[in-house]
């Protein structure tokens, strides 16, 4: 084989471990992927919530994470309880979820979905325009290249999660007195 037809050979190799591997996720999701494993460290759901059961993290909607949130969450327990992540693309596919990313896909049925899930004992987050003023528990926002959070208090309430001084320390609080 000619040099030529060798180094076109390499090239096409590399070309194509390149299409083929899976896409970088952006820095941005990593970080959110690192916050959505620290949440279920400083939130404390109701006794008795499927505390023999697997903690289930789910993404709803397509999923921006890329293999971030996968690796965040590897091997990871919740309580002693395995994490165990999850995607679906309607409510009903969620089943029993601790913690359900709504994704930005989901926007224009944003309202019906957080309507649906406020009774029960899910956090909600998310990372649309205003996610926590509108009903959802955790919404990510940036502040030039940092992730910031904003949590609503009553839509906590509402889903009888108790969130950790810590945890609100760091946040922005958003309700508008409805508690």
């Amino acid at each position: 084989m000619s040099t030529r037809a060798l180094a076109f050979v390499c090239l096409l190799a590399a070309a194509t471990t390149t299409l083929a591997a899976p896409p970088r996720t952006s820095p941005e999701y990593e970080v959110k992927a690192a916050f959505i494993y620290n949440f279920a460290k400083f939130v404390e759901w109701p006794r008795g919530s499927q505390a023999d059961e697997p903690f289930v993290v789910t993404v709803l909607g397509a999923d921006p994470f890329g293999r971030a949130l996968e690796d965040a969450l590897r091997d990871k327990t919740v309580g002693g309880r395995p994490i165990v992540l999850r995607r679906a693309t309607t409510l009903d596919e969620l089943g029993a979820s601790q913690i359900v990313f709504i994704s930005g896909s989901e926007e224009p049925g944003l309202a019906s979905i957080l309507k649906r899930l406020e009774a029960d004992p899910v956090l909600t987050v998310g990372d649309t325009g205003q996610f926590a003023a509108h009903g959802g528990i955790i919404g990510f926002r940036l502040e030039g290249e940092r992730v910031r959070l904003d949590i609503s208090l009553a839509a906590a309430e509402r889903s009888r999660l108790r969130l950790s001084s810590q945890l609100l320390r760091i946040a922005r609080i958003v309700d508008t007195g409805e508690r």
